[in-house]
C-alpha cells in the first residue's frame, strides 16, 4: 500500500510543483456579491481551491462513516461483555467439574495393621 501511495503521490507532487513554477502570475479574485477582492498567484488559487475541496470531501466522508463507526464500537462492547460472561461461566464449570471429580473419587482406607 505504501508503494502505491508513493507511485501515485510522487508524480502528482511533481506535477503540482511544475504547475506552481509555471503559473506565478497574479490574478484578481472577486466574490461577486461581496465587495472584497484579492490578488493571488494563479498556482496558489488553483492548488488552494484543490486543497479546500479535498478537506471538505474528507469531512463529508468522515461524517458519512460515523454511523458505521458507532455501530462497530457498539458491537465491540457487546462482544467484550459476551466474552467476560463466557469466561466467568467457564470458570464456574471448571470449579464444578473439580468438585464432581473430588466427590467421585473412591475413599481410600488405610490398611489394617
Amino acid at each position: 500500500m505504501k508503494l502505491i501511495r508513493w507511485l501515485i503521490g510522487l508524480p502528482l507532487a511533481a506535477v503540482a510543483i511544475i504547475f506552481a513554477v509555471s503559473n506565478r502570475q497574479m490574478v484578481t479574485v472577486e466574490l461577486w456579491p461581496f465587495p472584497w477582492t484579492a490578488d493571488l498567484p494563479l498556482y496558489l488559487l488553483s492548488l488552494g481551491t484543490l486543497a479546500v475541496g479535498i478537506v471538505i470531501g474528507a469531512l463529508f466522508a468522515w461524517t458519512a462513516g460515523s454511523h458505521k463507526r458507532a455501530q462497530s464500537r457498539s458491537e465491540k462492547r457487546h462482544q467484550e461483555i459476551r466474552i467476560r460472561n463466557l469466561e466467568h461461566e467457564n470458570e464456574q464449570l471448571k470449579a464444578h467439574n473439580e468438585r464432581l471429580t473430588r466427590e467421585s473419587e473412591p475413599q481410600r482406607s488405610l490398611p489394617a495393621a
